[in-house]
């Protein structure tokens, strides 16, 4: 089954600063890394500044709230 997510940016987000200097961006990045190598999420990134989606395979959406 694939799912797709889409977000907004959370209250940390500070929109004078770029993605990568966002707090706590390098264990984001990490974690997000570690989704695609286990296949969960097959393509995903931003819209636009404050929007992202991102397509996922997996068995449930109940699955995808314990990841």
């Amino acid at each position: 089954m694939f799912l797709a997510h889409l977000s907004h940016t959370g209250p940390q987000w500070d929109v004078a600063r770029p993605m990568e200097e966002q707090t706590e961006w390098p264990a984001h990045a990490s974690y997000m890394d570690m989704l695609v190598d286990e296949g969960i999420i097959v393509l995903g990134g931003p819209l636009d500044d404050m929007r992202v989606v991102l397509a996922m395979e997996v068995e449930s959406e109940e699955a995808v709230r314990v990841i």
